[in-house]
């Protein structure tokens, strides 16, 4: 899983919610989720308080926390499971 979207939300000069974006591949298959994830109050701070690791911790545990890892599997083993469309020989 790879975060793909990171969108901080802003009111009052303290982030207040990340809308977290991940995306996963499986050769030619890929699955995408995002949802805004929000910040309890006491943890609220500037956005230029926030450092890359705490921001990588935040996003994956929005993505724990929202069973990410097993709903973009499901979206990519729905992709293979699928039909593809075909053209006849002679269309």
């Amino acid at each position: 899983m790879n975060f793909t979207r990171k969108e901080p939300f802003v009111k009052d000069n303290k982030v207040i919610s990340i809308v977290v974006g991940a995306t996963e591949v499986d050769g030619d298959y890929s699955a995408y989720i995002d949802t805004p994830c929000s910040i309890d109050e006491v943890d609220q701070k500037a956005l230029s308080e926030w450092t890359s690791s705490e921001l990588d911790a935040f996003c994956s545990q929005c993505a724990v926390d929202h069973n990410w890892q097993e709903m973009l599997d499901s979206s990519i083993q729905s992709q293979k499971d699928s039909p593809v469309a075909e053209q006849f020989p002679f269309a």
